[in-house]
């Protein structure tokens, strides 16, 4: 899974999450990943089948969230990223992002980094 670098306040990694962002008003999920692949590593992606649908509920800081999660399969054109060990980009509040490939199993394993969103 290709992911971007989650720290800490404190500067330690906490764990990874997959690249994407919001959907704006009137824009399709679909849409939506491919705009992102572009904003972000600066590429094209092939967006494959339906997408994984996940509704998260949470806590952050004392107030409570709510975002419905859009995971896709996307198809990255080739020799894009080739002989990349990382993927260095900046979000669109100018802060600037690591994308790495990991394992799954690396990251759901016991004492792994963890998928944060």
């Amino acid at each position: 899974m290709l992911a971007s670098e989650i720290f800490s306040h404190s500067g330690r990694m906490k764990g990874v999450r997959p690249l994407g962002g919001v959907i704006e008003f009137g824009e399709t999920w679909r849409a939506a990943v491919v705009r992102e692949f572009q904003e972000e590593p600066g590429i094209d992606v092939d967006v494959r089948g339906e997408p994984l649908v996940i509704e998260n509920i949470y806590v952050h800081k004392g107030a409570t969230g709510h975002e419905v999660v859009f995971i896709a399969e996307v198809v990255i054109p080739d020799g894009a990223f080739e002989d990349q060990d990382s993927i260095t980009f900046r979000e669109d509040n100018g802060v600037t992002c690591v994308a790495r490939w990991f394992a799954l199993y690396d990251l759901s394993s016991e004492g792994g980094l963890g998928i944060c969103c």
